[in-house]
């Protein structure tokens, strides 16, 4: 899911459901969401979920890596 940079609201994103152990490649529409700094939540199968609240900037990346505790922009 993502959300404006804060604003705690979050909006599902098509397409972006992925299997364990497996890469999925998800683009960004900037003009849909408010804003270019945006918040991700990633929902897992058994139900539990991470945020990740950095406010990473989808205008100037070209995309973000997740790993356990963490996000890294790739730019």
């Amino acid at each position: 899911m993502i959300s404006p940079h804060e604003s705690g609201t979050w909006y599902p994103v098509p397409n972006s459901t992925t299997r364990s152990g497996y890469r999925n490649s998800i683009t960004f529409n900037s003009n849909f969401y408010s804003s270019c700094f945006s918040d991700f939540k990633l929902e897992y199968a058994d139900g539990s979920y991470q945020t990740y609240t950095q406010g990473r900037n989808l205008c100037s990346i070209s995309g973000v890596r997740f790993y356990w505790n963490e996000s890294t922009p790739v730019l």
